[in-house]
């Protein structure tokens, strides 16, 4: 029973003015090249969304759509319920953007980066940036250049972050950083999530991901495999490791049909057998015992983490 179908993204509603950003059926080409394809989800005002997906999937594609950067095939993409091409300056006026690899002026020092970009807004924008620069320890009066990877990521971080956005979009944030660092921008983006601030976080970190994230989205050869509240998609998955004796293909095969309403992924060591299934029947333990009788020597389940989750999408055939 390995149905995507049943992975299909959640049919939650929301009304225009919770939305703060959205995609309606989205479609990407580059000639024959297929980068997205039909991809539809809302971002809700004061929550942290993520994105997930192996690298080259199309997160950083439906960035640059969101910011304008590159127009859709097919599909409309809305940010604050404007038109993320049309309406591209003022949107990225109220949006703080993290790329994968920092933006920045490698000729400048740590202060002339936050000058500069003060100089593009009208708040308070350098008091809030020297403010993060001194909670990273950082000194303003280094050149950007001689700053290690970790420290320009924090720098980065700090531009997108003093503008005070309503909107904050991150694309593989700490990819590569030390732990340090990557520490330092999980704290600061769990600080921003609990004052109100709604976030888009595209990455392939699943521990870090599920730390922050209130909703992910999984995105699986072009398409949205999956769009749920992170703590629904959790409760509605569970890990079952049973030990059998004589465990046969069969057992494979049949054991679990019915148990679970769509079987992710199916392990085999030895006798023991896991699986990682979606909605399980309410008394799901009695009916592996009652298949399985005396030939049953242990059986234990779990709630599965965010990673595993992930790993049993990506890893069973599409249909």
């Amino acid at each position: 029973m390995n149905d995507f179908n049943a992975l299909s993204p959640s049919s939650t509603s929301l009304s225009d003015a919770e939305k703060i950003v959205e995609f309606r059926r989205v479609s990407k080409t580059y000639g024959a090249k297929r980068v997205l394809e039909g991809v539809s989800f809302s971002i809700e005002r004061g929550s942290v969304f993520a994105l997930l997906g192996e690298n080259g999937v199309g997160k950083t594609t439906a960035i640059k759509i969101l910011l304008g950067e590159i127009a859709a095939t097919h599909g409309t993409a809305t940010v604050f319920g404007l038109d993320a091409r049309r309406d591209a300056l003022t949107i990225r006026r109220r949006v703080g953007y993290v790329p994968e690899v920092p933006a920045l002026y490698e000729r400048m020092t740590v202060a002339e980066m936050g000058r500069f970009a003060a100089a593009f807004y009208e708040n308070d924008y350098w008091g809030e940036y020297s403010r993060l620069i001194a909670e990273y320890e950082i000194d303003l009066n280094a050149k950007i250049k001689r700053l290690s990877k970790g420290l320009k990521a924090l720098v980065s971080f700090s531009v997108a972050l003093a503008c005070q956005p309503d909107l904050l979009i991150l694309d593989e944030p700490t990819s590569g950083l030390d732990a340090l660092a990557r520490r330092r921008i999980l704290e600061t983006l769990a600080d921003f999530a609990a004052s109100g601030g709604t976030a888009l976080i595209a990455s392939h970190q699943m521990a870090e991901v599920e730390r922050v994230a209130d909703r992910v989205a999984m995105l699986r050869d072009e398409r949205l495999l999956l769009d749920e509240p992170l703590l629904e998609l959790k409760e509605r998955t569970r890990v079952v490791t049973a030990t059998v004796r004589d465990l046969s293909p069969e057992d494979r095969n049949r054991l679990f049909n019915g148990v679970f309403a769509t079987v992710l992924k199916t392990d085999v060591w030895g006798d023991q057998i896991r699986v990682v299934g979606r909605d399980p029947a309410s008394d799901f333990e009695s009916e592996i015992r009652a298949k399985l009788g005396d030939r049953l020597l242990a059986l234990e389940t779990s709630t599965p983490s965010l990673e595993e989750i992930f790993v049993a999408a990506m890893t069973q055939p599409a249909k």
